[in-house]
């Protein structure tokens, strides 16, 4: 499954800059989308099974896609934003990543529970980790939906992307040059 997800970002990130190359500017969103829809539909197959056997080549997919879409996607997020603004946007994507990360434990262990069984004593106790398995299992396929949303919302932006693209282009064209900040910016337009 690591291996899968090593080869998902060299492929993707190579996929990705070539189709740019061949001038598809959208090639690292159309690369990131498809990188996320193959993960979520690998991990169903892979959850569904009871086979270690079975379930293995699925979830290397699904490291493979869940890896390839990042290479893909933090390229495409710099190229829509000007050079000036990489930190700060950087910034803001960290510190939203950092809160999703620190939630999504407790909120897979509170649907999980809401799905399975609560342990007991004894062979209550047995039955009740079965359950809870099973409600852990429920859980994973279910947030497989942001998964699925995710790889949706990065079709939805290709619309918008190569105007995106072309306006942080023209921000860049357009700043002075030698300015570093605000202050440089004022002074030189005193200048």
């Amino acid at each position: 499954v690591g291996i899968g997800a090593i080869i998902g970002v060299l492929v993707a990130g190579t996929l990705a800059d070539r189709m740019i190359d061949r001038g598809k500017l959208t090639g690292r969103i159309l690369v990131g989308a498809s990188a996320y829809l193959l993960a979520a539909a690998a991990f169903v197959p892979g959850l569904l099974t009871t086979s270690l056997w079975v379930a293995s080549p699925f979830f290397f997919l699904a490291a493979a896609g869940l890896g390839g879409a990042n290479p893909a996607l933090d390229a495409a997020r710099l190229d829509i934003m000007h050079s000036r603004l990489w930190g700060r946007a950087e910034g803001v994507r960290s510190t939203l990543l950092y809160i999703f990360q620190a939630i999504a434990p407790p909120l897979f262990g509170w649907v999980s529970g809401k799905f399975g069984g609560h342990a007991g004593n004894g062979l209550a106790k047995a039955g009740a980790e079965q359950g809870n398995a099973a409600g852990l299992d429920i859980t994973f396929l279910i947030m497989l939906v942001t998964l699925f949303a995710a790889g949706l919302v990065m079709f939805r932006a290709l619309k918008t992307y190569s105007r995106d693209v072309a306006t942080a282009i023209a921000s860049e064209q357009a700043a002075p040059e030698g300015a570093e900040d605000r202050g440089n910016l004022h002074a030189s337009r005193k200048a």
